[in-house]
């Protein structure tokens, strides 16, 4: 049970980057050649070591805080990651802070200065550690969701990672919400992709969930970036005339009124684009595992 307590502290952190690469996939660590240990972040993606104290700050030590998790704040300039969550434990007089870091444009950090991390030996970096569960927006995010918080974006499936919520899943997520009176807006835009995608899509639920607003576009499936149409559908009356307030008057022009319709009729592309896309998919993700990488 954590307890909801101002700490004020002064947490000070020097971290340097060790490799750029990450992304969807990760090589297996263990066996990565030794070399790519040494590649230290460049200038550029570090950040200078700030003094954060100010005048009216007390530092203080553990054995003057009760026993028990709290959550802090932690800031970084990093333009390699942000610190998403952190969790200071106090047990017998010793803290200790658990950090999660959001970005996988690295494979270690390292505690000290960029000649430190060079070096340190290996033993001494902290490694990437990959979510037990594969990146995927689980009910977890219920517990980011709070009484101050207003509105919640979902995409399903996902992006970057392509993962999906299947319905049971995003039940679990909205029905909280809901409870909550948080706007969820879920993005759809790649729901065209999925294999029985009318089974998956949220549309048919959504009077039962007034506070969610699914959007879709014409951008992904018909390849119409530029010509910038897509739609919002709700079943709360009053937020579509809230947003007719703001919307621009002629915020749809007529090539792309005619664009989406013309696209609506072209039911062979459809299908011959699912067709290739699912047949692309299979080899390039077979492609992948035999390089050693792991797909999420």
């Amino acid at each position: 049970m954590k307890n909801k307590k101002a700490l004020l502290s002064a947490v000070f952190a020097a971290f340097m980057l060790l490799s750029a690469c990450g992304g969807s996939t990760q090589k297996d660590t263990s066996a990565q050649d030794s070399s790519t240990t040494s590649q230290v972040a460049s200038v550029s993606d570090m950040t200078d070591v700030e003094d954060v104290v100010e005048d009216s700050m007390t530092p203080i030590t553990g054995d003057k805080v009760k026993d028990g998790t709290y959550d802090v704040t932690v800031d970084s300039s990093s333009n390699m990651f942000n610190v998403t969550a952190c969790e200071l434990t106090v047990k017998n007089g010793e803290m200790t802070a658990k950090m999660h870091m959001g970005g996988t444009g690295y494979l270690y950090v390292y505690m000290g200065t960029g000649e430190e991390a060079a070096a340190a030996d290996e033993a001494d970096y902290i490694p990437f550690t990959e979510e037990a569960d594969g990146f995927r927006i689980t009910e977890k995010i219920n517990e980011m969701v709070t009484n101050d918080t207003d509105m919640m974006f979902l995409c399903n499936p996902n992006n970057p990672t392509g993962t999906f919520l299947a319905e049971e899943e995003l039940r679990v997520i909205l029905d909280h919400t809901r409870g909550k009176g948080v706007r969820v807006v879920l993005d759809e835009c790649f729901m065209s992709f999925i294999d029985e995608r009318k089974k998956y899509t949220w549309l048919a639920h959504l009077q039962d969930y007034p506070n969610v607003i699914v959007i879709n576009a014409f951008t992904k499936l018909y390849a119409m970036a530029g010509v910038r149409l897509g739609y919002g559908i709700t079943w709360d009356n009053e937020v579509i005339a809230r947003l007719e307030n703001f919307v621009q008057p002629w915020n749809v022009s007529v090539i792309a009124q005619n664009a989406g319709i013309a696209a609506l009729d072209e039911k062979e592309y459809v299908r011959n684009s699912l067709a290739e896309i699912r047949k692309e998919r299979a080899f390039f993700l077979s492609a992948l595992k035999e390089e050693g990488l792991r797909v999420y």
